[in-house]
Parts: structure tokens; C-alpha cells; sequence
């Protein structure tokens, strides 16, 4: 019955806003990089630096399709987010940043499509591009505790375009459907499903907490949505749940839950 799946359900489940805490100063730098200028800045901590140059550059044609300096640029934007978080007042007094994590996953974009054909720096700098986006998780978070649905889903989105991960794409598919656009969810949980059957899914430590969150999310939306009609496709995708991530609380409880409230109806 997990063909009957209709449109997800997500109770926030925030267990605190984290952020990335990798030190700023201890940031690799890119992987086959040809830029000693964009390197010595960026290994040095100097960001703001990093960012101006990188950005002087690519105002020049010469650069202007060179994904090194895109990914410096995303780079150093995102060291930048992540230091505004500890002192706000960065941003404050360089306001041309006031969007860094923003521009981070933008240029992170830029660089990865304008590397497509020859391959030089991804896959080796995935790595970089994973960071950004762990750093972007709370921000999804809130949205959703904010019940701002449209803004979660794009974020996801932007993530998806620079990282393959079926945790976030999961998570991306109950976005569709909290966006009433049930076709995209399905197609995604058609393939995320069959990810975890065939034992395919993504291994990362840093997103596996947004699976066992999608599955309560999804069961939660169809007994909100209707309690009688979905209750045994809810059910369905929450023992589908269980079945991956058996000693996940949370779809426990709800597991418990709904057989109580059967053995009440039955009654």
C-alpha cells in the first residue's frame, strides 16, 4: 500500500539549531588549484580578502568561466556566514556580504557547472561543496519549524543542484508535498524508496537524521490530512520507516500511538 502514499506530513522536529562547526581556520583549501593569490588568502583566514579577489577577478573574460575562482568565491563567502554566526557585527560592517550563505551556494553552483565538461575540480573538491550545505541544515530547520514550506523547499533545492544526497532529497519530496506538488514528491519517493531497499541509499553521518524526520513528517501529514482514509497508507510508510531506522523514538512513539488509537476505533 505504499503505492496509495499521497501527500506528506511534517511535524518540526527541531532538537536544537546546530550549526557547522569545523574551524574557519583550519579550512582546506581547493584541490588542484592553479590561484596561489585565492590560496594563500584562504588558508591564511583572511575571507574577506579571499571573496574581494576572487570577485575583482571574475569581472575580468579571462576568468570569467574559470571554476576555481567561482569556488574560492563560494568558499569564502561561506567562511564568512559561518563567522557572522559567532559575531554578527561582521556583517554590519561589510554589508556587501550581508547575503553570504546565499552567494556561497550560488557560486558554488557557478563553479560546479562551469567544471562539467573538463572534470578538473569535482569530484576531488566535493568536499567543499558539502560543507556549504551542512552548513544550510538549520536554516531549513527553522523554516520548517516556521512552517514556511516554500522557503525549506528551495533551499533544498539549491542544495541538490551542487550534491547528490538522497537524505536531503527525501526531505526535498516532503517539501513537494507540503507545496501541494504530489507528482515531484512521488518521483522522489519512488527512487529514495528503492534506495533503501536495494541498500543504495547516500552513507552521511552529518544528513541520516533527515530520513527518520521525513518518515514521521509523512505519516503525521496523511492523519492530518485524514485520519480514516490514509490511516493504513500512514501506517504503511511508518512500519516502512521502522524497518530502516528500528530505533528511531520518534516513529516508535508514533507507531505505538497509532495502535492504540486502532484498538480504540476497533473497540
Amino acid at each position: 500500500m505504499l503505492r496509495k502514499l499521497f501527500i506528506i506530513v511534517l511535524i518540526p522536529m527541531i532538537t536544537g539549531i546546530y550549526f557547522n562547526m569545523f574551524n574557519p581556520l583550519s579550512a582546506q583549501v581547493v584541490e588542484g588549484g592553479y590561484h596561489d593569490k585565492l590560496s594563500n588568502y584562504y588558508e591564511e583566514g583572511h575571507y574577506l580578502d579571499c571573496a574581494f579577489k576572487a570577485d575583482r577577478m571574475l569581472m575580468k573574460s579571462k576568468y570569467k568561466k574559470d571554476p576555481e575562482v567561482y569556488l574560492y568565491l563560494a568558499i569564502s563567502k561561506h567562511q564568512i556566514y559561518l563567522l557572522s554566526i559567532k559575531d554578527p557585527q561582521i556583517l554590519l560592517d561589510n554589508k556587501e556580504h550581508k547575503n553570504a550563505y546565499d552567494d556561497a551556494l550560488r557560486n558554488a553552483d557557478y563553479a560546479k557547472k562551469r567544471d562539467r565538461r573538463v572534470g578538473e575540480f569535482f569530484p576531488n573538491n566535493d568536499h567543499l561543496l558539502k560543507e556549504i550545505v551542512y552548513s544550510g541544515l538549520p536554516i531549513c530547520e527553522q523554516y520548517i519549524a516556521e512552517e514556511r514550506y516554500t522557503k525549506a523547499l528551495s533551499y533544498y533545492r539549491k542544495f541538490l543542484k551542487i550534491i547528490d544526497n538522497h537524505h536531503i532529497l527525501f526531505m526535498k519530496g516532503v517539501m513537494d508535498m507540503y507545496n501541494n506538488d504530489a507528482y515531484n514528491a512521488n518521483e522522489v519517493f519512488k527512487e529514495v524508496f528503492e534506495a533503501l531497499r536495494t541498500k543504495t541509499l547516500t552513507k552521511d553521518s552529518n544528513t541520516e537524521h533527515l530520513m527518520p524526520q521525513g518518515f514521521n513528517m509523512y505519516y503525521d501529514y496523511l492523519i492530518k490530512t485524514d485520519s480514516i482514509y490514509f490511516a493504513d497508507s500512514a501506517y504503511n510508510v511508518l512500519k516502512f520507516g521502522h524497518k530502516h531506522f528500528p530505533k528511531n523514538p520518534d516513529i516508535l512513539l508514533r507507531l505505538e500511538n497509532h495502535k492504540l488509537q486502532t484498538d480504540t476505533i476497533t473497540e
